[in-house]
């Protein structure tokens, strides 16, 4: 397991398993097609499609010869497959450019780093140096008023 990293593995799996379930499912509403069945709705098959299965559901459009001819099928279903295709390569993109948009928990599934939140306490004691500066000259303008300004070289 020190070889193959763990979202490798979910990754793998999700892809395995979703176009597994794509093929299976154009399988089975051949099989019913065949048998004057209930049918699996094109719906679904679509949906397969947009999540990901559309490499297993386009095999098993010419391994079974099911929904090859049917034209206002295959357009939805190509639409589905550039609608995945575009959604998983426009996160690649942002998330590479903008990786703080990257949500903490696919950050430890990724073992990236995860944006440090921990905010310094502020400091009541303490003054930034400037603003110290800043009081410094305001108290003895200050204290110049008090003791009267300038002294005329006359008294």
């Amino acid at each position: 397991m020190s070889i193959i990293n763990k979202p490798l593995i979910l990754i793998g799996g999700y892809v395995v398993s979703i176009n597994a379930g794509a093929a299976g499912l154009f399988f089975y509403d051949k099989k019913q097609a065949v048998q004057h069945k209930w049918r699996v709705p094109e719906k679904t098959l679509h949906l397969t499609g947009l999540l990901g299965g559309w490499i297993g559901g386009m095999w098993a459009m010419q391994a079974f010869k099911h929904k090859r001819s049917k034209q206002s099928f295959k357009n939805v279903y190509f639409t589905a497959v550039a609608a995945n295709v575009g959604i998983v390569g426009a996160s690649i993109l942002i998330f590479k450019r903008f990786p703080q948009y990257i949500p903490n928990q696919l950050k430890t599934l990724f073992n990236l780093p995860r944006n440090q939140i921990t905010q310094q306490k502020p400091q009541f004691n303490q003054q930034p140096q400037k603003f110290q500066t800043i009081i410094e000259e305001e108290e003895i303008i200050t204290n110049k008023k008090k003791r009267g300004g300038r002294k005329n070289k006359n008294n």
